[in-house]
């Protein structure tokens, strides 16, 4: 025992060196295996038809809009700014839901695709 009443620490190993083995014990690269396997070509390009989804929600909102701007201006009752500007917001953030759902679904539905295609090549 050393002092304190404390064993020695043990000595350390000396580290074990890797001795690479010759290469003549391999027998070579593996066989490539034989035949064709027939493979389905990759799904078509999805094309985005965002254009007349946006413009069909954009054309209603901008009327709704322009009926609200109108009734505003006509009657400058403090209520009636405060309404239409409310309402006005709630008709642009639907538009704009309405415009990232669309978006969404379809890169949703790209990655779907390439998914499935994924999955059949595994």
């Amino acid at each position: 025992m050393g002092l304190l009443g404390r064993q020695p620490a043990p000595e350390k190993p000396e580290p074990t060196t890797v001795v690479p083995t010759s290469t003549q014990d391999q027998s070579g690269p593996p066989e490539l295996p034989a035949g064709t396997i027939a493979l389905q070509p990759p799904p078509d390009k999805i094309e985005a038809q965002l254009t007349s989804t946006i413009l069909t929600a954009l054309l209603p909102t901008i009327g709704s809009m322009g009926m609200m701007v109108v009734m505003m201006v006509t009657n400058a009752n403090p209520r009636a700014l405060i309404a239409g500007g409310g309402m006005a917001l709630a008709t642009l953030s639907m538009l704009g839901f309405n415009i990232f759902r669309q978006v969404r679904g379809h890169f949703r539905q790209i990655d779907t695709t390439r998914r499935e295609y994924l999955a059949y090549l595994a």
